[in-house]
């Protein structure tokens, strides 16, 4: 995997640091297993955790439907943040050169090109 800035490069800290969302990660092993972890040990933990992410969703659903805003700002291809509201949006992005707001795939602000 590639290393991101400012992360240590798992997989959580990517998607905390591109989108600026909480991320949790289920430990799958036990803390004390050596590496490589040993084939026969996947299926009974595979077994005692598959329904957690499940859980997790059905409990927290309308916490993570909240928790995504339509207005999204990007500077060039990289997500900045996101907003509930079209201002809010175009305040922030007015803070960076070459960005854009939004929504639904569709462009709705563009930083002014000089």
């Amino acid at each position: 995997m590639e290393k991101i800035d400012g992360t240590n490069g798992t997989t959580v800290d990517y998607v905390s640091e591109t989108f600026k969302k909480v991320a949790i990660t289920i430990e799958t092993m036990p803390y004390n297993a050596t590496f490589p972890v040993k084939r026969s040990l996947v299926p009974d933990v595979y077994n005692k955790i598959k329904t957690v992410p499940l859980a997790v969703a059905v409990k927290m659903q309308s916490v993570v439907q909240s928790n995504f805003y339509p207005y999204k700002v990007y500077q060039g291809k990289r997500f900045l943040n996101d907003f509930r509201l079209e201002k809010d949006a175009i305040a922030y992005a007015k803070n960076y050169a070459n960005s854009y707001v939004k929504i639904n795939d569709k462009v709705v602000w563009e930083f002014p090109k000089k």
